[in-house]
């Protein structure tokens, strides 16, 4: 039986082993009053049968008084049990977070699904708390119990000892062979439910496409599916359970019959007192309870690893490379690519050889159509993805040298698709900046035209926006996260389609804000609607992740190029910018 993953999560949780052996401790001492116990007895009735009775009364005594102790010990024991679990699972539950926090985003959108994710970091770590805060304590505490009252069997009679232990070592490997697979059913019922939850996430987070597509019959029937597969691998857990607990009984049944017939025997041989049987029979209760709960050990031992290992699964997660360079920015170069070439997947580049520069206070702007590269070139800059080949500088530095931290404070960024935390319309709008002041939050609101919306709420700017801001329009959650961006304030401003769910005269308000907030600084507008771009000092168009063209507005128009009839198609005004 693996228990790799086990220990694995024991030995990063180093700073918890003194509590384990206190636990432990505690567990042991408590064991080892339960053969006193039954030794004090025994001495008490065979005195008694021998008529000595005041004897006899002084051990009944020191048993009744053992009680106390061994309660106290229990209560102490059950106390550390469950501080020990919350202290194991508390930091696995933060370190794994965080590590997602710090993983590559790359790695994350290929080979992590969300519902997969959540179930890991709910379900199983649930599980795991209750396997080594419950079943496994518990277990832990009945073996000592045992291991102690089997001792007290064979200071009583070790020759009725080894033929009671006789059938133990065949029983147990009957028990292991038959719960072999308990481990691969509950490991194959966690991934199902991993994938039902993706299915619930798929469901939930785009309910409206699914039921105007009318595919709510087929995601239902992939939902049935995998927790159909779900309940099939858990039945065929608990049959094998229930062999276990069939052949559980049958061994009870043979070595109390066994004990029986012997003890018999051994009082006529003078080998054991009727006292001593009594004994035995007690403290064999406890031998039999470990023995009766081998199936339990090793079915709890393997549900445990299955949770460990698929929490474990989550440790080769590849983390961001985070460099060492923090110092302030070069005022002269922004941003520079070189023979920047990149690709998601092997042989299909997205970006082909990309040059580009922005100087401090410029703004330039990313022109084409939809997969040219435009969000990609993002990307690169903000460090969620690595470009292959090329040099790509950022404030003065390579981007691989600058430490992420530092980087990403530099840059404020409107995504292409606007995401609003689950909190309240203050909290979304401030997450730009660490210290902000209410008059600040409502001057942004306002700037970006949300101030009339958000005093018609009962509760303001604290109301809650709901989970990914569903109380919201997608034009109400863009100009947030347009607000967010200004909050923040930084030197380098990306836009990737800023206006792009607003209607034409929100767009014109809020494309004025916009122009007024970018005054002197440096930033990067990738657009569709190139009305949002009348203002920039020059631009870039790609196609098929390459610079078809580039240069200052007016002279494309004049060029009269691919920007050229962009214009002519969007019906953009053609006119020359002046200076």
């Amino acid at each position: 039986m693996k228990i790799n993953s086990i220990i694995n999560i024991l030995a990063n949780n180093k700073a918890q082993w003194p509590k384990l052996c206190l636990q432990v401790f505690f567990s042991l001492m408590r064991s080892i009053t339960l053969p006193i116990f039954s030794l004090l007895l025994k001495n008490g009735i065979d005195l008694s049968l021998q008529h000595q009775f005041e004897k006899a009364v002084f051990y009944f005594i020191l048993a009744i008084l053992l009680q106390p102790l061994t309660s106290l010990l229990l209560m102490l024991e059950c106390w550390v049990t469950g501080i020990t679990t919350e202290s194991i699972i508390l930091p696995i539950r933060k370190r794994f977070f965080s590590k997602l926090g710090s993983a590559q985003v790359p790695y994350i959108e290929k080979q992590m699904r969300t519902g997969d994710i959540a179930s890991r970091l709910n379900s199983d770590l649930e599980g795991l708390s209750d396997e080594f805060g419950g079943n496994m304590s518990w277990f832990i505490k009945i073996l000592l119990q045992s291991v102690a009252s089997a001792i007290g069997c064979l200071i009583v009679c070790w020759q009725l000892s080894l033929i009671y232990f006789f059938l133990i070592p065949i029983t147990i490997w009957g028990m292991q062979k038959i719960s072999v697979s308990i481990k691969k059913r509950k490991t194959a019922a966690s991934e199902s439910k991993g994938e039902a939850m993706n299915h619930a996430v798929d469901m939930f987070s785009n309910l409206s496409v699914i039921k105007s597509f009318h595919v709510y019959k087929e995601m239902n029937s992939r939902y049935a599916k995998a927790v159909d597969k779900v309940c099939e691998e858990n039945i065929k857990s608990q049959q094998i359970t229930s062999i276990i607990n069939a052949l559980k009984l049958f061994v009870s049944v043979v070595q109390t019959a066994v004990l029986f017939i012997f003890s018999l025997s051994f009082i006529g041989q003078g080998l054991i007192t009727v006292g001593g049987v009594i004994a035995f029979i007690s403290m064999s209760e406890f031998v039999r309870e470990g023995f009766g709960l081998v199936d339990y050990f090793i079915t709890a031992m393997r549900r445990t690893e299955s949770y460990a290992k698929r929490l474990n699964d989550l440790d080769p997660i590849p983390l961001e490379i985070n460099g060492s360079y923090n110092e302030q920015m070069n005022e002269n170069e922004i941003v520079s690519l070189s023979n920047i070439s990149f690709s998601y997947e092997e042989n299909r580049e997205i970006l082909h050889n990309i040059c580009l520069k922005i100087a401090q206070g410029q703004k330039v702007a990313l022109v084409g159509e939809s997969g040219s590269g435009k969000s990609t070139i993002i990307n690169l800059i903000c460090r969620f993805y690595t470009h292959q080949n090329g040099d790509l500088n950022i404030f003065g530095a390579s981007s691989e040298e600058w430490n992420l931290t530092a980087l990403r404070k530099k840059i404020s960024i409107v995504p292409q698709e606007p995401f609003l935390f689950n909190g309240t319309i203050t909290e979304n709008i401030a997450y730009g900046r660490e210290s902000v002041t209410e008059e600040e939050i409502i001057k942004a609101a306002k700037d970006v035209g949300l101030w009339t919306f958000i005093s018609s709420l009962e509760k303001g700017i604290d109301t809650e926006v709901g989970e990914a801001g569903a109380k919201l329009s997608g034009g109400q959650r863009q100009r947030i996260c347009i607000a967010r961006a200004m909050i923040k304030d930084a030197p380098l401003i990306l836009l990737d389609e800023p206006t792009s769910l607003l209607d034409v005269q929100m767009e014109v308000a809020v494309q004025t804000v916009l122009d007024q907030w970018l005054t002197d600084k440096s930033a990067i507008i990738v657009a569709h609607r190139l009305s949002t771009i009348q203002n920039v000092d020059y631009i870039y168009c790609l196609a098929d992740g390459k610079i078809i063209e580039e240069g200052r507005p007016e002279n494309l128009l004049m060029n009269k190029g691919y920007y050229y009839s962009m214009c002519v198609k969007q019906g953009v005004p053609i006119y020359k910018k002046t200076s």
